[in-house]
C-alpha cells in the first residue's frame, strides 16, 4: 500500500526502506532486498534455535517423520509412553516394564527396560 502501485520495482524500493514491528519481532530488508530479522526460529521437536546464526545451537530435524510417528520424536513430555519398539512407533509395553526414553543420538523415544518401578497414571508411564 505504501508504494501506491503494484509495479514490482516500486514495491521493492519501498520495502528496502521499510521497517515493521510484528508479533515475531522487527522485520526489515537490506539493500539487496534480503530480509533482516531479529527473531529466532525454533524447532519444536528438539527445541533448538535454527536462526539467526548468532544463536543457532542445532541443526534442522529432517526428514520430518510421518504424522503417525511424530509422537515418538518429541522429547517432551518426559513421561510419555510412546516410543520405538521393533522399528515402529507404539505404546511401550508396561507389562514387560518397558518405558519410553528419549535417545539424544537417534532423536526419538525408544522403548527400554525400566530401571525402577513403572506406574501408570492417566496413560503416562513414570519412573520412580
Amino acid at each position: 500500500e505504501a508504494a501506491n502501485t503494484t509495479e514490482p520495482g516500486s514495491v521493492a524500493a519501498m520495502l528496502r526502506n521499510m521497517s515493521l514491528d510484528t508479533i515475531v519481532g522487527r522485520v526489515s530488508f537490506d539493500e539487496q532486498g534480503l530480509g533482516v530479522s531479529t527473531f529466532e526460529v525454533l524447532q519444536a521437536q528438539t527445541e533448538e534455535a535454527l536462526s539467526p546464526e548468532a544463536v543457532t545451537n542445532g541443526g534442522l530435524f529432517f526428514p520430518t517423520p510421518p504424522w503417525s510417528d511424530r509422537i515418538c520424536h518429541f522429547q517432551y513430555p518426559v513421561g510419555s509412553v510412546h516410543g520405538y519398539d521393533n522399528n515402529s512407533c507404539t505404546v511401550c509395553d508396561s507389562d514387560l516394564d518397558l518405558v519410553a526414553i528419549f535417545n539424544e543420538t537417534s532423536q526419538r523415544r525408544e522403548c527400554q527396560e525400566c530401571e525402577g518401578e513403572v506406574v501408570d497414571v492417566v496413560d503416562v508411564g513414570l519412573i520412580l
